[in-house]
C-alpha cells in the first residue's frame, strides 16, 4: 500500500497491510493456477484514488477499474463481512462502504494533518489506527448506527527523550507504522526517523499497547533501523516478523540494502532470532507452503524466505522492465495457494502460484498508482 512517506517525503516504500479471507471452493478439487467462482479482489489506487475489482465467475474473469472514489492517498485495504474499509492518508480518514454495491457508509476522520498509516480491527466494531506525523493512535468505532465523533482514545505515543537516538542526531520522530493486534496487546512499529532527514536516526522500535487501559506498556528496541512493517503468521500463531526498510541516503533518497528481519515470540515478548535482507523490506505474507513472500523498496521484486529455516529464496521479479519507482506495493494470499501481489510503477496486479514453483499465472491493469489488495473467497 502507498505510504504517507513516499507521498510527502517521495520515499518509495510499501506499506504493512495483509488481510486473509477464506472458505471452502467448493467439493470439485482445483487445477494449479484456478480460481473458485465467487472470488472478488479488491484494490486501492493510491494515486488514482479509486478503487478496482476483479470478479471471478462462470470459469472466467471480470476486471473493473475505477468504480469507486476513495480518499486520498489511501493506503490499505480492510473487510469485515459485507464491510470494506479504506485507510485514506492524506484526507486523515477511514472510508466504510458496502462491497457489493460500493455505496458509502460513512467517512470518519483521524483528526486533521495526522497522516493515519495503518489499521487493525480490536473487534467487530472498533479500529485501532496509527497515524504517522501525529506519533499516535486512535481507537475508532466503526458501528453503522455510531453517531458522533467516531475517535473514541487517542494513545500518545514515546516522544523525544523517549527515543534512542544515533550520535549526532538531535531529534527523532517516533513515526508509527504497521499494527498487528494479539489479543489485549497491540504492536506498533515505530520508524524513529531523524527529524530533518526523514531518514532512521536510531535503532526501530516496537511500542507495546495494553488496550483495556489505553497505555503504552514498553517499547522493543529491533534489531534493525527505520522499522516499518509486522507479520503475524497465520500458521505459527506465536511467531511474528518484525519487518525494518533499514538505511537511506538522505541526499539521494537511495536505499542502502541493510534490511532486517526480526523474529519474535509473542509468548515471551522478546525477539529470538534475525535475518539479514539484503534489499529494504516493507511487507510479507506466509503462504500455506512455509514461504514468505516480503516486498522490496528497492526493486520492483519479492524476496522468498523459508519460515522454518530462515534461509532466503530465489527473487521473483514482477516486472521485466522496472521504472524508477518500481515496487510490490501491496500483498494479499488468495485461494489455491495463489499470491496476489501489486507493483506500484506500472499499476499491474499480478498473480503468482505459490505451490508451483512461484510462476506467474495471470497478470492485470489496475487504477493510478495501486496500493493495496484483499481478496475475498
Amino acid at each position: 500500500m502507498r505510504s504517507i512517506r513516499y507521498t510527502i517525503f517521495m520515499v518509495t516504500i510499501a506499506v504493512f497491510s495483509v488481510v486473509y479471507f477464506g472458505c471452502s471452493g467448493g467439493s470439485d478439487p482445483l487445477l494449479p493456477g484456478e480460481v473458485p467462482d465467487g472470488t472478488k479482489v479488491l484494490v486501492a489506487n493510491s494515486l488514482g484514488e479509486t478503487i478496482s475489482q476483479i470478479n471471478y465467475a462462470a470459469g472466467g474473469k471480470i476486471v473493473q477499474n475505477d468504480i469507486a472514489q476513495t480518499g486520498q492517498a489511501p493506503n490499505q485495504f480492510l473487510v469485515n463481512g459485507n464491510t470494506g474499509y479504506v485507510l485514506n492518508s492524506m484526507s486523515n480518514s477511514v472510508l466504510s462502504f458496502e462491497i457489493d454495491t460500493m455505496t458509502v457508509n460513512f467517512e470518519a476522520s483521524v483528526g486533521a494533518g495526522k497522516s493515519p498509516f495503518n489499521m487493525a480491527f480490536i473487534n467487530n466494531y472498533e479500529l485501532l489506527v496509527t497515524n504517522f506525523i501525529a506519533n499516535d493512535c486512535v481507537r475508532l468505532n466503526v458501528h453503522p448506527s455510531f453517531t458522533g465523533d467516531r475517535v473514541i482514545a487517542t494513545i500518545p505515543l514515546p516522544i523525544g527523550a523517549e527515543l534512542p537516538k544515533d550520535t549526532g542526531v538531535d531529534s527523532t520522530n517516533g513515526s508509527p507504522e504497521a499494527v498487528v493486534i494479539d489479543a489485549n496487546t497491540a504492536y506498533v512499529t515505530m520508524a524513529n526517523l531523524d527529524a530533518m532527514t526523514y531518514t532512521a536516526g536510531g535503532p526501530g522500535l516496537v511500542a507495546l499497547i495494553d488496550l483495556p487501559s489505553n497505555q503504552v506498556l514498553s517499547t522493543i528496541e529491533t534489531l534493525g533501523r527505520n522499522t516499518v512493517g509486522l507479520c503475524h503468521d497465520p500458521y505459527s500463531p506465536d511467531k511474528m516478523y518484525i519487518i525494518s526498510a533499514g538505511d537511506m541516503d538522505p541526499a539521494t533518497w537511495a536505499w542502502e540494502g541493510n534490511g532486517k528481519i526480526d523474529v519474535f515470540n509473542l509468548s515471551s515478548k522478546g525477539i529470538t532470532a534475525s535475518i539479514d535482507i539484503p534489499a529494504a523490506p516493507f511487507e510479507m505474507i506466509v503462504a500455506p507452503t512455509g514461504i514468505a513472500y516480503i516486498t522490496d523498496g528497492m526493486e520492483g521484486k519479492l524476496l522468498t524466505m523459508d519460515t522454518a529455516t530462515h534461509a532466503l529464496g530465489p527473487d521473483i521479479e514482477l516486472v521485466e522492465t522496472p521504472g524508477d519507482y518500481s515496487f510490490a506495493s501491496g500483498l494479499a494470499m488468495g485461494p489455491n495457494f495463489l499470491l496476489y501481489a501489486l507493483e506500484f510503477n506500472n499499476d499491474d496486479l499480478i498473480v503468482i502460484d505459490t505451490s508451483q514453483g512461484n510462476v506467474i499465472v495471470d497478470r492485470f491493469k489496475m487504477g493510478d498508482g495501486p496500493d493495496a489488495v484483499v481478496v475475498i473467497w
